[in-house]
Parts: C-alpha cells; structure tokens; sequence
C-alpha cells in the first residue's frame, strides 16, 4: 500500500488506479496520492487516510466508518452510498463532491473545510450527525431507512 499511496500519479496515463472492492481496513495511507482512483465497494473502515488525495476519485458504496480523513482532498469525488460513519472529516474539502445517499449517522462535519456545492441529496443523519455552522441539513430520511438495502450490498 505504500508505494501504491506514494507513486507518480502524472505517469498513471489514460488508466486508472483500479482498487476497487479491495479490504484496505485499517491500512495506512497518510498523504497518499488516490486522486481519480477507482475505490468502488472498497473497505477503508478505520484506514489512516490524513492528508491523502482522494480528488476525483470513486467512493461509491465504499466504507469509511471511522476512518481518519482529516485534511483529505475529496474535491469533486463520487460518494454515493459510502458510509462515513464516525469518520473525522475535520479539514476535508468536499467541494463539489456527491455524497447522495452517503450514510453520515455518527459523524462530525463541522470541522470540514469546504462544502460549497457537495450534493447531500438522500443522505442519512440522525441527532448525532453534527453540521457545519450555516449548513441546513437536508430532509431527514424515513424512520424505516435502516432496513432499505445499499444498492451496491
């Protein structure tokens, strides 16, 4: 994971670093470069992702509960349906990022950088997602929402 984290993104080329529905559970990837990789269906549950460079990449049905995010780049990167459970996003920039649907119970967003045109349709909170001073929460989800299926499960 080290040097997968660490490579010369400028010599991926047109191919994109496929990682997708692979268990990075608890891996280390402080200050990795993962920008545009295809992280679909991965568990990144408790991963060490300080400062990595998540721009652009895709996150969809991905796992995140109680990773380390702070300082991450998620600027215009693909979240639908990712479980951010418990995540510390405290200096994250999801600028323009797509969190449709994405699971935020449990988390603290008011450390975030930048949510300046995040979509936050469908997304999942109760009275312990704490937001951001200014940002109005979406419509809460029905109380039967636990029992609805991930679409990527």
């Amino acid at each position: 994971m080290t040097v997968i984290g660490r490579r010369d993104t400028g010599r991926d080329g047109p191919t994109r670093l496929d990682l997708s529905h692979s268990c990075l559970a608890s891996a280390g990837l402080t200050d990795a470069h993962l920008s545009h990789a295809d992280l679909a269906g991965t568990d990144l549950s408790r991963a060490d992702l300080l400062a990595a460079d998540l721009a652009g990449a895709d996150l969809r049905c991905a796992t995140l509960a109680g990773a380390d995010l702070r300082g991450t780049d998620l600027t215009n990167t693909i979240l639908y349906d990712v479980v951010l459970t418990g995540a510390d996003l405290s200096g994250t920039h999801l600028l323009g990022a797509s969190l449709t649907g994405a699971d935020l119970r449990g988390t603290d967003l008011s450390g975030v950088a930048t949510l300046v045109g995040a979509n936050l349709t469908g997304v999942v909170h109760d009275e312990t997602t704490i937001w951001p001073d200014g940002v109005t929460p979406p419509p809460a989800p029905p109380s039967d929402f636990p029992s609805r299926p991930r679409p990527c499960a």
